[in-house]
């Protein structure tokens, strides 16, 4: 196990695969999508946190993440680059942030719907009903209080970075 965490370059490895084998989607998902979101941008930060040059690797991983798409995703992001214009990880993330958002609310309105639907058909009575949809993406960072998960926040993985090495001195000393 030590020989792991002390092997830099098989966790930079590990990291980079990973990012490789997210799987494809192949349908329009919200889960999905902000799942494959989640996925690269965490091993990325930690690839950051490793001192690897993350911020030079847009373009590779614009592509890795285009052919992990569904086609109607892709055709959106296609659409909305503004003509030749070269796009920047920052932004794919940020469409695919939206497009997540309001797949979610689509895929909720309808699930909603057929719920209801199924209920008025069974009982024969129409009901006056009411839905609350309550945002997921209000989550407060248990680190720095800043509105993401925990294993995306970069203060936390700096600290698990810096408590595997201090570890590390502790067993060799």
């Amino acid at each position: 196990i030590k020989e792991r965490f002390d092997n830099k370059r098989w966790i930079v490895q590990r990291h980079i695969q990973a990012i490789f084998d997210v799987p494809a989607l192949h349908k329009e998902n919200h889960a999905a999508l902000r799942e494959l979101l989640n996925t690269i941008l965490k091993h990325l930060r930690v690839l950051k946190a490793l001192k690897r040059p993350t911020e030079s690797w847009d373009d590779l991983i614009i592509h890795i993440i285009i052919s992990k798409l569904d086609v109607s995703t892709n055709k959106a992001w296609e659409t909305s680059i503004l003509d030749a214009n070269i796009p920047n990880l920052k932004m794919l993330m940020g469409f695919l942030s939206k497009r997540s958002q309001a797949l979610e609310s689509i895929q909720s309105r309808a699930l909603n719907n057929q719920t209801s639907n199924t209920i008025h058909k069974q009982t024969g009575k129409l009901k006056n009903t009411s839905v609350t949809n309550i945002p997921t993406s209000n989550l407060s960072c248990a680190c720095c209080k800043a509105n993401h998960q925990v294993y995306h926040c970069e203060e936390f993985l700096n600290i698990v970075v810096l408590n595997l090495q201090a570890t590390k001195r502790k067993e060799k000393d």
